[in-house]
């Protein structure tokens, strides 16, 4: 199953009986909660202003821009899904802010992966390899906590170039609670649309 697939599927098992109270509803000034009779159990608040949505609640807080009608922008349709990367794109942060520490985490499968990857064109490219292969899997047998243990053992590594290889490899997956906010945006505007439609 995929992060976006599993982190749906928790959203729809965490809200299961959630209800929507609307607290402001001005054209695009809206504040809306999501919750469990009031709990503050996956509670969820999409609050918008023009050009801004922010959703907050028992996942963190997350500020989106993009558009004036914020709602238009992510849609409502929750069977079409999300969009990751776009999205991303759209976080909002402090100076000091990078979005790939925002929305995203460490995968130590990622990395693994990236070295092997790594190897099978070294091996392509120059003979006797043999001690370069062994130290790889070396590396991939290796349990790592978070990003700097990983690349410290590259670094640690006889491996040639260790830092260009590091440049080039991908260790990082979009977090659960991210593509839970944006399970929970989406949702969170289908439901609000569908209870302004007339019966």
């Amino acid at each position: 199953m995929s992060d976006v697939s599993k982190a749906r599927e928790d959203f729809l098992r965490d809200t299961i009986n959630h209800t929507m109270q609307v607290h402001r509803d001005d054209g695009l000034y809206r504040h809306i909660e999501f919750s469990r009779g009031g709990s503050s159990v996956y509670r969820f608040d999409l609050i918008t202003w023009p050009g801004y949505l922010t959703i907050c609640g028992d996942m963190g807080t997350w500020t989106f821009s993009r558009t004036a009608d914020m709602f238009e922008f992510f849609g409502g349709n929750f069977e079409k899904g999300v969009n990751p990367r776009y999205w991303g794109e759209k976080l909002q942060m402090g100076a000091a802010g990078r979005r790939d520490e925002i929305c995203m985490e460490f995968d130590e499968e990622s990395f693994r992966s990236g070295l092997r990857e790594w190897l099978a064109e070294y091996q392509e490219e120059n003979d006797g390899a043999a001690s370069i292969a062994s130290t790889i899997n070396e590396l991939c047998e290796e349990s790592y906590n978070n990003e700097h243990q990983a690349c410290q053992a590259l670094f640690d590594s006889d491996i040639p170039n260790s830092y260009d290889l590091m440049e080039g490899l991908t260790m990082k997956r979009y977090s659960h609670h991210y593509l839970w906010i944006l399970h929970a945006i989406v949702w969170g505007i289908g439901s609000y649309t569908a209870a302004k439609q007339p019966a």
